[in-house]
């Protein structure tokens, strides 16, 4: 169940990256747009179910006595570091583009 539980985990965090570069393209005056506020907002909605899921899994790394234990804890850090990263500049868009 712990092993279903980890793939879907990692299936979410693979997920995350597509939304993070679909929304990489917009910049703040693009979000007065309200189809993508509403898909701002779900993606955002979905960032911090997986940072409290990588909050859990840290968590229960640290707690439980798994061969791979190493490995989980250090890529849920990695995810959760990451996904922290992906909150921050959903929610504040840059004003316009740096080419």
């Amino acid at each position: 169940m712990f092993t279903i539980i980890i793939i879907f985990y990692y299936c979410f965090a693979i997920l995350g990256i597509f939304f993070w570069l679909y929304f990489r393209q917009f910049i703040a005056n693009n979000f007065y747009n309200k189809t993508l506020n509403i898909k701002r907002s779900a993606a955002n909605i979905f960032y911090y179910f997986v940072l409290l899921i990588s909050a859990i899994i840290i968590y229960l790394a640290s707690e439980l006595i798994l061969l791979q234990k190493t490995f989980l804890l250090i890529s849920a850090i990695i995810i959760f570091i990451m996904y922290a990263f992906f909150i921050a500049e959903l929610e504040n868009p840059p004003e316009s583009k740096n080419r």
